[in-house]
């Protein structure tokens, strides 16, 4: 007779069967990559903090009006950054409960929260300049800045899939054009 799965043990390991699968290096690479995000996770909020308080703006000498501008963009970027790090350590739990993480991917987990961060400025610039579906000053604000780059960051990775699509059918496949 087999016994019905547990349902708040979903990574298919037994009760007290608390010791990694991974060992050695993998292992100290996993805490590695986890102590980065963790540092990312803490660092970018303050970050954020820090710009809102004008703190840094102060220390280049920026005038206010150029001041407001710099702040609403650094701070976008850094709520990208914090979406994208949430998004990579969900995933990154994800791939190690699920015996799934491999050392090929460091890259692409390394990079996302930048990547995401990036994403969420160069998105907001363009809603802000000429796509006029958006209100520039929905961003004015330091927390909604902060939380838009979140929301763009968090999702970056999905967005990015879908211009992808959008971009093949639009311009077709490269590979069909590179025969």
């Amino acid at each position: 007779m087999t016994s019905l799965p547990n349902p708040d043990n979903n990574d298919g390991r037994e009760p007290l069967d608390w010791k990694s699968k991974y060992a050695g290096k993998a292992l100290f690479h996993i805490s590695c990559e986890a102590s980065f995000l963790s540092l990312l996770l803490i660092g970018t909020p303050v970050l954020a903090f820090l710009f809102w308080q004008k703190i840094p703006q102060q220390l280049f000498g920026l005038n206010d009006s150029d001041c407001k501008v710099f702040t609403k963009y650094v701070i976008t970027s850094l709520g990208g950054v914090f979406g994208g790090t949430l998004f990579d350590i969900k995933w990154l739990i994800h791939a190690v409960a699920k015996n799934k993480w491999h050392v090929d991917r460091r890259l692409w987990r390394l990079f996302v929260p930048f990547l995401s961060g990036g994403f969420a400025l160069v998105f907001v610039l363009m809603l802000t300049t000429f796509v006029k579906i958006f209100d520039p000053k929905s961003v004015e604000a330091s927390s909604s800045a902060f939380g838009f780059g979140f929301l763009v960051g968090y999702f970056t990775d999905s967005a990015i899939a879908r211009l992808s699509d959008a971009a093949k059918n639009i311009f077709g496949n490269l590979e069909e054009h590179s025969r």
